[in-house]
């Protein structure tokens, strides 16, 4: 190991531990008052730090919140994960995302502003005399493939396959499976990866 390697893992290791040191407040509470409304507020209270340190506050604060956050994963400024989902490692998910109910795999790639739905039929609205804030809805847990990459300002409502690529702006309605090239909306199979 050189002397620059060296000092970037030293600068590492005091990034981290800085980061969940003042994470783990944060966390605490809402890990203590656990609700989606707390939680909520500690992710989006992190997404505002900017720059490097934000990208480690963030990652100390979900690998002390999620019920699994993979190593060296890079959360940009802006973003906000919900309590249910679940990060692989070296994962990367850029500025002014939001992901709710998700399962993303090892090595992903999110552009900018991604929104990851909880599926298609979140709010029920069947009746007319009931408000649809009060009708069941269809909450589900999507699934991001390893590998797969989300283009910019795409909104994901269904499960991506492993190593699938969604063109930026599409709306994904209903699962692609492994290895495809889908687009638009609502986005459809265009190639089958090579």
């Amino acid at each position: 190991m050189n002397s620059n390697e060296k000092i970037r893992n030293y600068f590492k290791t005091f990034f981290r531990i800085t980061t969940l040191t003042i994470s783990f407040p944060i966390a605490l509470a809402t890990k203590v008052i656990d609700t989606e409304r707390s939680h909520r507020s500690g992710a989006e209270l992190v997404a505002i730090f900017p720059g490097i340190f934000g990208e480690y506050l963030r990652s100390g604060f979900y690998k002390l919140t999620l019920k699994s956050f993979g190593d060296d994963c890079c959360i940009s400024f802006g973003t906000t994960i919900g309590r249910n989902a679940t990060i692989g490692s070296r994962v990367y998910v850029g500025s002014y995302s939001i992901i709710s109910n998700a399962n993303i795999g090892d090595d992903a790639l999110l552009a900018s502003r991604i929104s990851v739905i909880s599926g298609m039929k979140t709010h029920g609205f069947s009746r007319r005399d009931v408000p649809i804030r009060e009708q069941e809805g269809d909450c589900q847990t999507i699934s991001i493939g390893k590998g797969a990459w989300i283009g910019e300002g795409a909104i994901i409502g269904a499960d991506v396959g492993e190593g699938t690529i969604i063109g930026a702006g599409s709306l994904v309605t209903k699962p692609i499976s492994d290895w495809m090239i889908a687009v638009g909306s609502p986005a459809e199979v265009v190639a089958e990866r090579p």
